[in-house]
């Protein structure tokens, strides 16, 4: 997690606009919420569809990249959580 979480932040995405630690906390937010969700994935496919493990963790990985990737675009290396609520409720109260 801590190799994925510097590529992403000096590579990829290039994030320097908030201190590290913020970066880090909304990163392990974001993990502790994706990682369930693609253990039950996997769990799924194996019993439910009778997958071979490898198969259906390549497939949660493919299922839930779209959700993992936004999130740390847009909150781990964007503003933040914070900032974006506070955002879309600023917008939400002004229409």
């Amino acid at each position: 997690m801590c190799v994925h979480f510097s590529l992403n932040k000096y590579v990829n995405f290039r994030a320097h606009d908030r201190a590290i630690h913020l970066q880090a906390g909304t990163y392990v937010a974001i993990t502790a919420i994706t990682m369930p969700l693609s253990i039950m994935l996997v769990e799924i496919l194996v019993v439910r569809f009778g997958m071979i493990p490898i198969e259906a963790k390549v497939l949660s990985v493919i299922a839930l990249m779209p959700v993992t990737f936004s999130a740390h675009r847009f909150l781990t290396f964007g503003p933040g959580i914070v900032a974006r609520l506070k955002k879309a409720l600023h917008v939400a109260a002004n229409r």
